[in-house]
Order: C-alpha cells, then structure tokens, then sequence
C-alpha cells in the first residue's frame, strides 16, 4: 500500500511543464513593482507610452479569446501595406491555445489549458506570385474530439482545468470554478490531458503538434487535418489519455488500480542542426522512487520515403524530479537548467488543484546547469565525457533557449528567464482570462557561460540587453550552433519592467558598448500585441546572419484582427515591416512556430 500512495503522488510528474524562476542577484529589485504601466492614465493609443509598456488590460484580454472561425480551409488574404517580397515563398505554421471554454463547464482556468489551435499563412507557394491564404485546424486529440461531442471537460489539465459535478451551464466567458464537491469527480485520477498546444515543427515531411508532457500530434502539412499521434516515444494514448512520463521498475504497464504509467513524453522544443540537418530532441520519464529523470537525447534523420528515424540516441539520468521547458544546443552539446521547483502532489492527488498548481518556486535559489554530450558529436571538450557534466549557477529561472557555441572548454548558451524573485507560485499570474502581468516578473535575457575543464558557470544579463524586457529570442537559424551578434525578441517595453509583448527589438549581444546604445527596435502602439518572432532565411544561400525575414504575429485590439507582419533582416526594425498581412479576424495570441520554404521537407525550428 505504501508503494501504491508513492506512486499516486508521482503522477504529477506529467507537468513537466519545465519553466522555473531564478536569475542573477544584480539585477533590478523592482521586480514586483509595475504600477504605473499596468494602469497607465495615458490614452492607450498613446505614442509617449510605446516602449514603455502602457497597455489597457481590456485589450490584453482580447488576445486570449477562443478562435471563433474553427476550422478554416485556405482563405486568401489581403495585404494591410507594403508588399511582399518575391524570394518569400513557404509556410508560417503555428500553434498555441485557441479554444478556451467548454458549452457546459465554462472557460478553462489558465490560458495554457486550452485546446491547440494551428494555422499556417501560405505565402507565394505552388508557383504564385503575390497570393496568400490562410488553413487552421484544431488539433482533433481523443479528448479534444469527446469534449466535442459532449461540451464538457472530459480530462483534468495542467494547469487546473477539471471536470465538474453535474451541469453548470454558464457563459464561455465565466472561468470555471473551483468548489469542493467537484473534486469528487477528479480525486485519484492523475491522468492529465494532451492539449497538443506548444509547437508545431516540419520534418521529414512530418508536420508535428508538440506539447512537452505527451506525445506528438501529427497533421497533414497541407490541410492540418489530425493524423493521429506520432510514435517518437511510444507513449500512444489509451482511452483518449496517455500513459504517465513515469518510469517505475517492477510495475506493470497495465497494473489495475493504478495510473496509466511506464510511457515517455517528447519535449515541445527539438532543434534543427544547421550543419547536419538532423533534428535534436528528447523523450523523458520520471523515476520518482529514485528521484530522477530519465531522458534520451536522439537525433533524428529524414527517411527517404518520408518521416523521422532516429539515427544516434544516448540515455542520461539526471538527479531530478521535473523536466525543463526547453535545452540549449551547440555543435558537440545539449545544455540544460533545472530550475528551483518543487512538487506538493497531495492537492492535485485529491482533486482540487491540477499539477502544475502543486509546483512552488525558490525565485532566489541557486540552480543546477547540465550539459551533455549530443549522440551525435563529433569532437568538443574532452572534459565532458559519456556522463553529465552538472555544476551549480546563480538564481535565474530559465524558459527559452536561442542558441549555444563552444569556445575551446567553454560552452556558452543565451536564454530567457526572470530574475531572482519572491514569487512562490509556478505561473500562477498565467491563469484567468489573460496572463496578469502586475504579478509576473519581468523576462530579461541572459548569457551563461560553462567552463568544462573547471567545472563552474558564470551568469550575467545578454550584452546589449539593459532594461530589455523581452522573450522567445531567436537568431538566423543558420547559425543557432554558432556565436551570433544579432539575437531577435519579442520586446515588452524597455525599461525593465513586467508588461504584455508590443513590439521587435534586435539586440547586439556580442558588443560590449551596446547596452549604452539605442536599442533597434519597431513599436505599433500600445494596443497591438506581438508574438512570438520567426526568422525565414532568405532563398539562394545563406552567407551572414541578416539573410532573413523575422515573421511576427500582431493583434490589432483596436480592429479586432490579426495581421502578420514581415520585416528584412537587412534592414533597421526600426524602419518598420516592408509589408503587413491582414486575417479578417483576432487569432489567439499562442505561442510557438516554424518556417517552411516552399518545397522543402523540414521548417526551421
């Protein structure tokens, strides 16, 4: 008995919803302080604010609506201004949380619990000159397609989403409550839905919904109609869920009685090698008997009649209980931060709160940084060998990763993160109606540094990155196992503070005096609310890190609209986009993309 409430209390380890919160102790100690931005008096179309992050919550909230077309098949689009360029031909795909409410039940209780939503803007593709459309699907999971049917939850979620006792039968707009005869329906049950809802990445002609703590969900790159889930892991759903990222010895995989367990889940952020071509990833499980996490780095080749296989893997276990959100990848290694989070299962075991609500943060503690030799390696440091190589760095709790290259025994890696904070709940402020942002601490960015003979980091903000705050960087895809000078964010504002995304920005992260420089960067206005940035290589060869497009999504809360704009790489962002794309309807802010050129097998991811 007691091995069996052992292994209810693991099941949380489905949330690997791997996020954490510390940074750097020099940094700003304003971090809970966004006052002025978040009730900004100034008239929300405003120039003075732009930059500065003044925003109208109303607004903000109007990026978090469920996407009423549904399912759209090949729309053409208009041009808002500028035009396109010739040598842009392909495909934007990109996935986030599009469906947010239930008939029955109400709207999910965080933003990240929502159904995945893709869609792709096709641009000059199958030989046209100048026409665009847009395709978008839900991802059709079992469980997405049975709370179709049904119009109820039908699975418990991450974020605390849940099924409910009886029929509430209130407006979509109503956040689902939490009362304690509801847990009657969830106390015991540990599976957790696949909301396929992160990523979307193209390779081998494969097009792949990724979510971190499940399986991935393949579409047709055409019509993004669901195919069904991928085997990258094995962990194919049972009944509509899938089997637990745990990894018990001794149990068996169907035991009566207990969760779904002994399945692996597929990080929601594989790389692309720009030298080999291969794609980069990892399955992991937890063992929460020993306290470890399992996890296969494989690099993946494309199969001559179409898909993945994987061509190298190598197994590494790591003293840890949660997986990270996302890893750094250089020429010869994979980097990896476990953030400081801890897991209190007991509420989510009993009902009330999903697993993520059971992670608590250590904003201020130190954290552990591993790196790890890729099975595909062909030389590096000879100071990592076939183990981690794990040492300890200063507060930062790491989200996203651009880019890593090594110099002689040194591997240096940048990445999003917040700064050292009190903040005890794991992305708390992300519940509701739209993220909060007057709780969130502000996303700067960072420079980590690993020195393999000595067995130490060193952490310290980006160059040219003072008072950025920003998220989802990216470089040239080209060049994303090299040092780069340019590095792309989704800026917030630029005075350090916590506030939604508004604008562009490009940071020289390789110069020491940019931080004393006016930072390059595009601002619409303070009702628009930018996504995450894609950067499109420029067609007939790559020779410098400018030979791109950065591809972004922009609501427009004043029409109520989305619109894509594209800007030149070679040109200041400061300039503005060369053209702007409209879609005749709000798309929900989302999340994650790739680029695909016309023709080609793979997106760049």
């Amino acid at each position: 008995m007691q091995q069996i409430l052992l292994l209810l209390s693991i099941f949380y380890l489905h949330t690997s919803t791997g996020l954490s919160i510390e940074t750097i102790n020099n940094v700003r100690s304003r971090v809970n302080n966004v006052g002025p931005t978040y009730n900004s008096p100034v008239p929300p179309s405003s120039p003075r604010k732009v930059g500065e992050g003044g925003f109208r919550v109303e607004d903000w909230v109007s990026a978090w609506q469920t996407f009423k077309p549904g399912n759209v098949d090949k729309l053409k689009l208009k041009l808002r201004s500028g035009t396109v360029p010739k040598d842009l031909r392909g495909s934007l795909w990109k996935n986030g949380p599009g469906k947010f409410h239930q008939r029955v039940d109400g709207r999910v209780r965080h933003v990240l619990d929502g159904d995945g939503l893709v869609f792709k803007i096709s641009i000059n593709e199958d030989g046209s000159d100048g026409e665009i459309f847009f395709t978008s699907r839900f991802v059709e999971t079992p469980c997405f397609l049975k709370e179709e049917e049904t119009g109820k939850v039908e699975m418990r979620s991450t974020f605390g989403t849940a099924r409910v006792l009886g029929d509430k039968k209130v407006g979509e707009e109503v956040i689902q409550e939490r009362k304690i005869v509801d847990a009657i329906r969830n106390v015991g049950d540990v599976n957790i839905k696949n909301p396929a809802n992160t990523h979307v990445v193209k390779f081998g002609g494969k097009l792949l919904a990724l979510f971190e703590a499940g399986c991935p969900y393949e579409l047709d790159p055409s019509t993004l109609s669901t195919v069904g889930p991928y085997g990258m892991c094995g962990n194919v759903p049972v009944d509509g869920g899938e089997r637990l990222a745990v990894a018990v010895e001794g149990i068996p995989m169907d035991a009566k009685f207990l969760p779904r367990m002994n399945g692996r889940a597929h990080t929601a952020h594989p790389k692309k090698d720009p030298g080999t071509g291969r794609m980069v990833g990892w399955t992991w499980a937890q063992d929460p008997v020993k306290g470890e996490l399992n996890v296969r780095l494989s690099e993946y080749d494309e199969e001559e009649k179409g898909g993945l296989v994987e061509i190298e893997g190598k197994d590494y276990v790591f003293p840890v209980d949660l997986a990270p959100h996302d890893f750094g990848m250089s020429e010869n290694f994979a980097v990896f931060v476990f953030n400081a989070l801890t897991m209190q299962p007991l509420n989510f075991m009993a009902g009330f709160k999903g697993p993520a609500e059971c992670l608590n943060m250590d904003g201020r503690a130190k954290v552990q940084v591993a790196v790890v030799r890729r099975p595909g390696a062909r030389g590096g440091s000879k100071h990592v060998g076939s183990e981690p190589l794990i040492v300890e760095m200063d507060a930062a709790f790491a989200i996203h990763f651009s880019h890593a290259y090594e110099e002689g025994d040194k591997v240096i890696a940048h990445f999003s993160g917040w700064p050292p904070n009190d903040s005890e709940s794991f992305l708390g402020a992300w519940g509701g109606t739209a993220p909060e942002f007057e709780k969130i601490p502000p996303t700067f960015l960072w420079r980590v540094e690993i020195d393999l003979e000595k067995r130490e980091s060193s952490l310290r903000n980006a160059k040219g990155s003072k008072d950025v705050c920003g998220e989802h960087l990216k470089v040239h895809p080209d060049f994303q196992t090299q040092k780069c000078e340019n590095l792309f964010v989704v800026s917030s504002n630029l005075i350090g503070d916590s506030s939604p995304p508004c604008g562009y920005s490009r940071l020289k992260i390789e110069d020491d005096k940019a931080d004393d420089e006016e930072k390059e960067s595009f601002w619409w206005g303070t009702r628009y609310f930018c996504g995450e940035p894609v950067i499109a290589p420029k067609a007939g060869g790559i020779s410098k890190e400018e030979d791109g497009y950065l591809l972004g999504m922009v609501h427009d809360a004043e029409k109520d609209v989305a619109f894509l704009a594209v800007f030149d790489l070679c040109r200041s962002l400061s300039e503005g986009p060369i053209c702007e794309i409209e879609c005749p309807f709000p798309i929900p802010h989302g999340l994650h993309g790739s680029w695909g050129g016309e023709g080609e097998d793979s997106s760049c991811f």
